[in-house]
């Protein structure tokens, strides 16, 4: 067990660092970022591991930093979604080198893998002045990527860089297999490790008690099976319509887990790290809560008190929710264990931002926005009862006078000018309470 530093150089700097504990049954995961070099760094040693195993699962990459390691020991999910990231360390002699295949092919290199693909890889190929990241580079007229020329001295980047018979590389693809064949190694794959979770399953309640150790490797047998039915099914839906590939379908579809025993033998060591482990799930839930709060109270554009008051509370319980889990990693004595708690909790956020109310009234309508309208009504409605009055003072003595006429026939346009304007305002609005109201007082207006 060793521990070792992941750090995320973009172009000119070091954007991230993660601490990475091996063979301690729990891969420290991260998601991919565009455009860096991963550099590894053993803490004991200050330099990066001589030797790596990399495995492609879908659109992860899966490291394993000791060579004796079966396990992952760090994922990277999201590398292959862009893969114009690499690997590289700071070797013995100062220097820094990407890390390029064992097997000396190009189709080997970390970003060339192929779902399913597994292969060694070590520090080699040209030195590099820093390990912060290289855009494409033109050689020999070639655009490519930088840290393919880590295997020149393999004699295989001519095959890489192969392009309308101007490399004298005699590389030659691989020949493809049928659709409906790989679909089918994958899904015997698949079935492979559903096999391997039965038995890991069965060894584990031989005894009659499941240690943490049988319970995370029966969780780790089922995450072969869940990754090996992903590869599958990625395969079956590159597949065309036809009976075979529901068959395919259907043989996938038993393909399953099993279930996961709880632990019945542990110390209260272990006891404790579970506790605290548990407390940080809570935190991450609390902190989704938080954010889904947010998201629900902005989908109609306004905000009530009601929305602002069950974002405030989101964000208390995560709050709560951070401390209790802190509390427990305090208690625990000084390990890998709690270093990895600790790194985990440090990545849950303090809460989502609590917007201003804007629809005190819960009409659905922006308060602002609301009043504007109701303004404009109200400008309506006076010029409906100048209108009126303008009509009741022409009718005192009994007669009217073309001067009164026309003081009507104006106050009748002012007031047709003045729900114009109000009609168009409403028109604006969002469907919504409010809206449905506004329009029921301007209808209420006369001429």
């Amino acid at each position: 067990m060793k521990t070792v530093t992941v750090k995320v150089n973009n172009a000119t700097q070091t954007i991230a660092e993660h601490q990475v504990v091996t063979k301690n049954g729990q891969p420290t995961v991260i998601q991919a970022t565009n455009k860096v070099n991963y550099e590894l760094v053993d803490q004991a040693t200050g330099r990066a591991p001589n030797h790596i195993v990399t495995k492609r699962v879908g659109n992860d990459l899966h490291l394993s930093l000791e060579d004796d390691s079966q396990d992952s020991d760090l994922i990277i999910e999201g590398f292959y979604e862009d893969a114009d990231s690499a690997l590289i360390g700071l070797a013995e002699d100062g220097q820094y080198y990407y890390y390029t295949p064992d097997s000396g092919e190009v189709t080997n290199y970390v970003t060339e893998l192929l779902p399913g693909d597994i292969e060694g890889q070590a520090l080699g190929g040209q030195a590099q002045v820093t390990p912060w990241w290289v855009g494409a580079t033109q050689s020999e007229g070639f655009d490519t990527l930088p840290w393919l020329f880590g295997l020149a001295g393999l004699g295989v980047v001519g095959g890489a860089l192969a392009s309308g018979g101007s490399s004298s590389s005699s590389y030659v693809p691989p020949v493809d297999t049928s659709k409906e064949q790989v679909a089918q190694d994958a899904i015997d794959k698949a079935k492979d490790a559903e096999q391997a979770a039965k038995d890991a399953l069965e060894q584990a309640e031989k005894d009659g008690v499941i240690t943490p150790e049988e319970q995370q490797t029966i969780i780790d047998a089922n995450k072969k099976v869940e990754d090996a039915k992903k590869e599958a099914q990625d395969a079956i839906n590159k597949l065309d319509p036809s009976k075979d590939k529901e068959g395919l379908q259907d043989r996938l579809g038993n393909v399953d887990g099993v279930n996961v025993p709880e632990i019945t033998d542990k110390d209260s060591d272990d006891i404790a790290v579970q506790d605290a482990q548990d407390a940080i799930d809570k935190a991450q839930q609390a902190e989704k809560d938080a954010q889904d709060a947010l998201d629900e109270a902005n989908k109609d554009g306004v905000i009530t008190p009601e929305e602002q008051q069950a974002i405030e509370e989101a964000n208390k319980a995560l709050e709560d929710a951070k401390q209790e889990a802190q509390d427990k990693i305090n208690e625990l004595p000084e390990s890998a264990s709690k270093d990895n708690l600790q790194s985990q909790l440090d990545e849950i956020g303090n809460g989502v931002n609590v917007p201003e109310v804007t629809d005190k009234d819960g009409d659905g309508l922006d308060d602002t926005l609301a009043q504007q309208v109701q303004d404009a009504i109200d400008k309506a409605k006076d010029a409906e009862q100048a209108a009126k009055d303008a009509l009741e003072d022409a009718q005192k003595d009994g007669v009217i006078t073309p001067e009164e006429q026309q003081t009507i026939i104006d106050a009748n346009k002012a007031l047709e000018d003045a729900k114009q304007e109000a009609k168009d305002k409403i028109d604006q609005l969002p469907d919504s309470t409010g809206k449905t109201e506004l329009q029921e007082q301007l209808d209420q207006i006369g001429g």
